[in-house]
């Protein structure tokens, strides 16, 4: 299995040191057996992160905490673990290196509390983490770092200081930081990540999951890298998947292809990411929707015309002289 595995990973994966993703084997089938917390069966989870601590939160900037709380506060809800599509591999080592830890504690095993997820964009990497916080039952914040330095500049620092205060203090929290590629060229804001990577990595920070995502790992400077307590490859789709996704979609709407079609439809998508395969399907839902639209405009037209036909014949008819009949001759006379 290690071989195959090794193939999977590019010149550039094994550059930066990244390893393949291999999970123990379970133990028989019995031994197995998923928490409630994991299959959405029960809604609380009984962990060992610390309380909430509101009081830290008085002396920030009001503006800022308001910003973290409406805008960076992802709300979202999650699909099940178990519906969620594809990335099998991925999700079995997220379950064991992340969730296990903390379902289930155990005094010798310290659960990762620095990530990074690296793969194209729209492969998953955000639903990924949402559904790891669900399972935790934990606040999910999110931040695009190409946003924070575009449209906060002059107080990304600022913020970003908020959010991980905010974080924090309201236990358990789990914090996304996409393109993180975006910071590398920030020395202020690279160094205050940083900073609180190493604090995060050492469990010098409050217990929290931080997360950081990118599409180009080769843009990350080792620093950041060595803060990573555990890194993961989620990829493109494969065949499998790709199908998953595209029934998904067109189930609730009541449509289906046939196999042939479907197959067509896979093959011409290979290269799909799985944001891009749910613009497909959407956008494809939209063209039929639109297209029964303009039927039924056209089946009202057809019968307005019909009506407005029907309506001139009744007038002429009506305006037409009339043949008396044989009663009404008689009656004259």
């Amino acid at each position: 299995m290690l071989s195959e595995l090794d193939l999977n990973l590019s010149p550039l994966q094994c550059f930066i040191g990244l390893k393949p993703l291999m999970s123990p084997p379970y133990g028989a089938a019995g031994d197995y057996s998923p928490p409630a917390a994991m299959t959405g069966e029960n809604g609380g989870v009984e962990h060992s992160f610390s309380h909430k601590r509101p009081e830290q939160l008085k002396s920030i900037d009001q503006r800022l905490l308001e910003v973290v709380n409406s805008e960076l506060q992802d709300c979202t809800p999650a699909p099940l673990w178990t519906e969620l599509a594809g990335h099998d591999r991925v999700k079995e080592a997220l379950e064991e290196d992340l969730l296990w830890p903390v379902l289930r504690p155990d005094p010798a095993v310290r659960p990762p509390r620095t990530v990074l997820l690296f793969g194209p964009r729209g492969g998953g990497k955000t639903t990924l983490m949402r559904c790891i916080a669900s399972q935790l039952g934990a606040a999910f914040y999110r931040l695009s770092c190409a946003t924070l330095v575009s449209k906060w500049k002059g107080e990304a620092e600022q913020l970003l200081a908020t959010l991980f205060s905010v974080a924090s203090a309201r236990q358990p929290a789990v914090v996304l930081l996409s393109e993180v590629e975006a910071i590398e060229e920030e020395d202020g804001l690279r160094q205050q990540l940083q900073v609180h990577l190493e604090k995060t990595h050492r469990g010098q920070a409050c217990p929290l999951l931080l997360v950081c995502s990118t599409r180009r790992p080769d843009l990350l400077k080792e620093p950041l890298l060595r803060c990573m307590s555990k890194r993961y490859h989620v990829g493109l789709p494969d065949l499998g998947t790709r199908r998953q996704v595209v029934l998904q979609a067109l189930a609730p709407q009541g449509c289906s292809l046939s196999e042939r079609e479907l197959a067509v439809v896979l093959q011409r998508a290979e290269n799909f990411s799985m944001m891009e395969l749910q613009q497909l399907c959407q956008q494809a839902l939209a063209s039929i929707r639109e297209e029964v639209r303009e039927r039924e405009r056209e089946r009202k037209r057809e019968i307005k015309t019909g009506l407005y036909c029907l309506h001139n014949n009744l007038l002429c008819t009506l305006n037409k002289p009339s043949k008396p009949t044989k009663k009404t001759y008689n009656n004259t006379l």
